[in-house]
């Protein structure tokens, strides 16, 4: 008989598929964050877990019952357990690109020539002609 004060239990995700992209595309990088909360021998206990899967398609099966997700145990979770679970896309790729961006923004002669044609015209018409320049 399952004894809830001394007794271990698992807990598992067993099928994730996304079913529409984060932004444009098919492409993904998706990943799970899982913040599991108990509370055993009146200490609250918490633990952060983080799964990527990068490169996934949309309407791939990205977790199937044959490669299920522990997201927590096998641990005795005392008087409760929670799991908050985030799912995520990476945004890395619009990071780099507005790396890239700053770089160029931020040589010394397409500065100068911003800084100079938005001082002479300060509009949003121009800021905007400006940026599609860069």
């Amino acid at each position: 008989m399952f004894n809830p004060q001394e007794d271990n239990i698992a807990v598992f995700m067993t099928t994730l598929r996304v079913r529409k992209p984060f932004d444009f595309g098919n492409h993904l990088d998706p990943y799970i964050v899982v913040i599991a909360t108990d509370k055993k021998d009146n200490a609250i206990r918490m633990n952060a877990s983080h799964f990527a899967f990068p490169g996934a398609k949309v309407y791939q099966q990205i977790i199937t019952p044959d490669n299920a997700l522990l997201l927590y145990g096998p641990e005795n979770p005392g008087e409760f357990l929670t799991l908050s679970i985030m799912l995520l896309d990476s945004d890395a790729d619009i990071q780099d690109a507005g790396k890239q961006l700053e770089e160029v923004i931020n040589t010394s002669a397409t500065a100068a020539n911003v800084i100079a044609r938005l001082t002479a015209n300060p509009t949003a018409m121009v800021a905007t002609a400006l940026a599609e320049e860069v």
